[in-house]
């Protein structure tokens, strides 16, 4: 359940422009830490030599989502035209992408 809703904060909050997760702007990365808190006890972890980790750990799957993310929308887009034919690509934009959040 805590990696699904990682993954579910990521697609929802994080724009397609960023190019890696390092780059993603610290706003969004604060909101997806407050909806794990929200969801998840990792308060109480707060002040304890186990919170160092488990932010790490939140990161780590953040980055990766973010990547397998990236990935897939680079695959969709080579199929779809590519660098070829963007206009082609235009058309035909992944699942769940809606026109204002495109990177194309």
């Amino acid at each position: 359940m805590y990696v699904r809703k990682i993954s579910q904060e990521v697609d929802s909050e994080v724009p397609y422009h960023y190019s890696s997760w390092k780059n993603v702007d610290a706003k969004y990365k604060k909101a997806i830490l407050a909806t794990i808190a929200h969801y998840f006890d990792i308060k109480s972890f707060q002040n304890t030599e186990h919170w160092d980790a488990i932010k790490e750990s939140i990161r780590v799957e953040c980055a990766s989502r973010f990547k397998d993310r990236k990935l897939g929308m680079k695959r969709h887009f080579d199929r779809h035209g590519g660098y070829k034919d963007v206009e082609e690509a235009k058309r035909h934009p992944p699942p769940r992408v809606n026109g204002s959040r495109s990177v194309v």
